[in-house]
């Protein structure tokens, strides 16, 4: 993966569970009802409780917007996620968005949020801010 020096960097919370899955290859969409308004191109994957560090980062190579019915049918083969499970993540609404995932980089260790310039773990998403010291330090970790 490209160095991080040009990139915005997103910083998203997913259960572990999901995590393993896109470490493992079989989740290549990240479903959310909104997407960053930066349209970032690197995402630092944040397992959330129990783990609550920084594992990995991958690139954004797409965000998709559709009706849930059309989504599922562009992303069902790697979405990590059953059919029951997406329905009830979406229920109620008429559009469903997704990132979709590119090359994936494990950390070789996982990153406290301390380390990037986040104080508390994000409901859904935040950008990490953009220094020298963070930059170094994620180019380090891959």
């Amino acid at each position: 993966m490209a160095a991080v020096e040009n990139k915005c960097l997103l910083l998203m919370s997913i259960k572990p569970k999901y995590v393993e899955k896109i470490l493992l290859g079989e989740k290549r969409y990240e479903f959310r009802k909104r997407f960053d308004k930066r349209k970032c191109d690197l995402m630092l994957i944040y397992s959330s409780y129990p783990v609550m560090k920084i594992v990995a980062m991958a690139e954004i190579t797409n965000r998709i917007t559709e009706q849930p019915l059309i989504l599922w049918s562009i992303a069902q083969n790697q979405a990590g996620i059953t059919f029951d499970e997406y329905r009830a993540y979406f229920s109620g609404g008429s559009i469903a968005r997704a990132y979709e995932l590119g090359k994936v980089t494990v950390f070789k260790e996982p990153l406290a949020l301390a380390e990037v310039g986040v104080k508390t773990a994000p409901q859904s998403f935040c950008y990490v801010p953009k220094s020298q010291e963070i930059i170094n330090l994620i180019n380090c970790k891959i």
